[in-house]
């Protein structure tokens, strides 16, 4: 068999070549590893249901062990902080192989020709080898093949270890003989690692082989790794351009000859993500279902598998209803999701993790009632926030799709006078803009929670449908607005809008559906924290806000109780696996320190919904306020994201949130560096960003510890602290789907146990966030 030399020029020049140059373009004088690709990208994304697997689920968790043990590896690799170019599952064909190695012996396993040693003879297309890990230093190679294995502590272990080895070994043989074709000269180190074993419980003769990594072993590979560079190598810098721009190119190129350079690119990658998360496609069946229907599509020829494929169970995610697949183009549901959009009850709570598919289920809901009820006389959704909203826009334009949509606001923000006339100005101007509109779909936004008599329950109660999603922002605002005493005669959104629905059921045709997560209900857990630190209900209540809230609770409680119907929706299916883990972790703990019953709600825990791996988000720790250096960071991640010259993140993909407590000029500095760059980037507050908005955030607060005196009932005083770590973490993190990085600054420690007590446990998972201070 000749060698391709058109094939091999293609692959290295017009693939690897052009990798590698943008590469260089885009370090922009950073240190670290360059991975390729940027995230771990699996195939295995279900997520499997506890206890006994069966069936299909076991193989299944076996491909999930094997690869997770592989991101293990990748994520220590990811740590290192020389300039290395990292390969992560390179692939190819015999065809590709052949280009660099024409005469290379068989590999095929159980060849029919016996084991003695004789020539290839695999068809072009057929898949040759893989190799887990490539690490290309300046003047080495770095093999590492990754085996997923798991004792089991019987006497299958030996044998199971021992083939692992052995497979390992002739995976590694293939791959250093592909690159001493490629130069023969190139020094090549080699390891095949175990990161779910430890060396203790192994023979011996394991201990003695360098080439074999456990799991203590990762924790120094990047130091392992640095001690083979070595500056006097006779190898040449063309001679290790050549061989890198190889490599790149062949892990590129697809099995069909085809490739695509944006692959190798972080914005890229997190768009892909993205539509995955966005359309639910949570399932391998689901994905394959969507790749089939592109095909078709498309007019390409697909070729049918023999055998039928089986795909893992899970009942708890099931596939999406129709409607939602062609409006909202959503594929997967949870089985609780499904039972809250077919839920015919009037009176619905549904109580729901941050991603688990609360306002996906309202939008679903309502789109089912304008097509399937046309005879209803309105339907009214409640969104706190105001008409610039990014979430209330996207809203609008979906439903202007379906049918005719209005968008009212409640806002006496500007108006003059006292706080009654204010009010009593901005009801009436909210009649006025829904007396102006024909749309029996209303958006009302509303940024103030006072009204003024029993006028706003005549307003909800003239529609047959009314939905308020985010709850617990609206509560938010309410507290707050319930700081002036003088604003308590006038009631609120509460006890005269929502609650006298519920009282006077019978005399009003009116649905009501309240959507709600008190995990992110700021002053629910600011409250926790004060509590946990030695105060009562009252005094805690005095601490923070005076009487108000004693307000929120009490109303809340009072509107609770009226619903029959509470759903609890529990799985995250809108953030990638880290995102969603570290929620879950810090939700976890937020709950675990309410030390006083505090909880009104009893938020429910939160569970993974898939494994689509995403990149690591990253927690900056900064001890003091300085602008300068905010500016600094910001811009450093606004470049990561909108300079890549591989692929861009558009304004729609990329958000800055930002809360502070103090008159700073961060943003001033950000946008105007943003202008100079001519960079067009949403700068949104917490108040406008109720939800997942974005494929990328970065999340920018102030730290603040309120300390206060108080006198107790018994005479004694006592110095407490609160924190807002806890819930704006919570809450900013879950900002992104995909891409979420969250910079606090003006952090002080030994102020707040709760709060170091948190960062010490984050300190120890690498795996799922990286803290910097």
């Amino acid at each position: 068999m000749k060698t391709n030399t058109g094939l091999r020029h293609k692959i290295e020049h017009r693939i690897g070549r052009q990798i590698l140059k943008k590469i260089h373009l885009s370090r922009n004088g950073t240190m670290g590893p360059t991975m390729i690709p940027p995230v771990p990208d699996s195939k295995f994304i279900d997520k499997l249901p506890g206890g006994v697997l069966e069936g299909s689920n076991i193989q299944e968790k076996e491909h999930q062990d094997a690869y997770e043990a592989e991101v293990k590896v990748y994520r220590r690799l990811e740590e290192m902080k020389k300039n290395y170019i990292v390969i992560h599952q390179l692939e190819f064909t015999h065809e590709h192989y052949s280009a660099f190695l024409k005469d290379h012996l068989c590999n095929t396993k159980r060849c029919k020709r016996g084991q003695s040693d004789h020539p290839c003879h695999k068809e072009p297309k057929q898949t040759e080898t893989e190799c887990d890990f490539l690490v290309m230093g300046q003047s080495f190679v770095a093999v590492l093949e990754v085996k997923g294995l798991r004792l089991q502590y019987t006497d299958e272990d030996t044998i199971k270890l021992k083939g692992c080895c052995e497979s390992a070994f002739l995976q590694r043989k293939r791959i250093k003989e592909l690159i001493h074709s490629m130069h023969s000269s190139v020094r090549i180190f080699e390891f095949t690692c175990f990161p779910n074993i430890f060396m203790d419980d192994v023979e011996g003769i394991y201990h003695k082989d360098d080439t074999i990594l456990f799991r203590e072993d990762l924790e120094s590979i990047g130091s392992k790794i640095d001690s083979y560079e070595d500056d006097s190598s006779l190898v040449s810098k063309i001679v290790m351009e050549n061989l890198r721009c190889s490599l790149l190119g062949l892990w590129c190129i697809n099995h069909e000859g085809e490739w695509n350079l944006k692959k190798c690119s972080l914005t890229y990658c997190i768009k892909e993500i993205d539509q995955k998360l966005r359309k639910a496609l949570v399932t391998r069946k689901s994905v394959d279902e969507q790749k089939s229907a592109k095909t078709s599509k498309s007019g390409k020829r697909r070729k049918e598998k023999a055998k039928h494929k089986k795909y893992p169970i899970n009942s708890k995610i099931v596939e999406a209803p129709q409607l939602l697949k062609d409006r909202l183009k959503i594929n997967c549901l949870t089985q609780d999701q499904l039972d809250v959009f077919n839920c015919e009850e009037r009176f619905v709570w549904v109580e729901g993790i941050a991603g688990s598919g609360k306002t996906i289920t309202m939008l679903g809901k309502i789109i089912d009632i304008i097509l399937n009820k046309p005879q209803h006389r309105g339907i009214l959704v409640i969104l706190p926030g105001i008409e610039r909203c990014t979430l209330i826009r996207r809203h609008l334009e979906l439903f202007n799709d379906i049918t005719g949509c209005a968008v009212v606001t409640y806002n006496y923000e500007g108006v003059k006078g006292d706080t009654s006339s204010k009010v009593a100005k901005a009801q009436r101007n909210l009649m006025e803009q829904l007396r102006n509109t024909s749309s029996k779909l209303v958006l009302l936004a509303i940024y103030d929670t006072h009204v003024y008599d029993d006028d706003m329950y005549s307003i909800i109660t003239s529609f047959d449908y009314v939905f308020v999603d985010d709850y617990q922002a609206l509560v938010d605002k309410l507290q707050i607005d319930c700081f002036d005493e003088r604003t308590w005669f006038t009631g609120h959104i509460l006890s005269k809008g929502l609650l006298p629905v519920l009282t006077n059921g019978s005399k009003n045709k009116t649905s009501l559906w309240i959507l709600c997560d008190e995990g992110q209900a700021l002053h629910k857990q600011i409250n926790k924290t004060a509590a946990s630190n030695g105060f009562d209900l009252s005094e805690m209540c005095n601490f923070l806000y005076g009487k108000s809230e004693f307000i929120v609770n009490f109303w809340t409680s009072q509107l609770k109780n009226h619903f029959s119907v509470q759903f609890f929706l529990t799985v995250n299916f809108r953030n990638t696996l880290e995102i969603s883990a570290l929620s879950s972790v810090i939700r976890k703990y937020g709950q675990d320190t309410d030390l006083t019953g505090v909880d009104l709600l009893n938020p429910p825990e939160q569970e993974i919904g898939h494994v689509i791996r995403g990149p690591v988000p990253v927690i900056y720790l900064l001890k003091e306020y300085s602008p300068a250096k905010l500016v600094m960071m910001l811009g450093a991640e606004v470049r990561k994201l909108k300079e890549s010259d591989f692929d861009r993140l558009t304004n729609e993909d990329f958000a800055i949130v930002q809360h502070s407590t103090s008159n700073d000029f961060t943003f001033g500095g950000l946008a105007y560096m943003c202008m100079l760059k001519g960079f067009d980037i949403t700068h949104i507050s917490p108040l406008l960003s109720v939800s997942a908005e974005w494929p990328a955030a970065i999340c920018v607060y102030q730290f603040t510890s309120p300390k206060k005196s108080v006198k107790l009932s018994n005479g004694s005083t006592i110095h407490v602290t609160s924190s807002n770590f806890i819930p704006y973490l919570y809450i900013a993190l879950s900002r992104a789907r995909v891409y979420s990085t969250v910079i606090i600054h003006s952090y002080r420690p030994n102020e707040c146990k709760i709060t170091d007590d948190l960062i010490s446990k984050l300190r120890q998972r690498n795996d799922i966030c990286r803290l910097v201070e």
